[in-house]
């Protein structure tokens, strides 16, 4: 199963009630539809890296592994994340979220202990990375290695 939603205004953002609201969804699913709450999976790109960032912060108990793109969170939430599977990417000509939020973010997690952290920085490339980056077969196999627990 795949659910991609779509946040509903940009100046809301993946937190909050849009957040809420997510998560409510996933546990609807969950509840009617046979999906393995242990490989519960997160990703996004742009604003929604930065909605990973945030959702993985505060329901650090609900994903498997999380993979946000060219987004930034809060270094401050590190020590509930360094738990959770990361694979972090972000262009480092990126012209619209510094390539210094992924950066930090993870420097923050590996700070906090977390070992279960990996960083690819993109060189030469920009904002526009989703393409290139869920095209890697081995962003597919590592994330559905991924098991909440392991």
């Amino acid at each position: 199963f795949i659910l991609a939603p779509q946040c509903p205004s940009r100046d809301i953002g993946w937190k909050n009630e849009v957040a809420a609201n997510l998560m409510a969804l996933i546990a609807d699913l969950t509840d009617h539809l046979p999906i393995d709450e242990g490989r519960i999976y997160l990703t996004g790109s742009s604003m929604g890296g930065s909605g990973s960032w945030y959702l993985a912060a505060t329901y650090p108990d609900a994903f498997a592994a999380v993979a946000p793109l060219c987004g930034g969170g809060d270094p401050k939430k590190a020590d509930v994340l360094k738990n959770i599977p990361f694979w972090v990417f972000h262009g480092d000509k990126d012209d619209e979220v510094p390539v210094e939020r992924s950066r930090t973010m993870v420097k923050a997690i590996q700070d906090a202990g977390g070992e279960r952290i990996q960083y690819s920085e993109l060189a030469g490339e920009g904002h526009l990375i989703s393409g290139l980056v869920y095209a890697k077969p081995e962003l597919h196999e590592w994330i559905f290695a991924q098991r909440k627990g392991d």
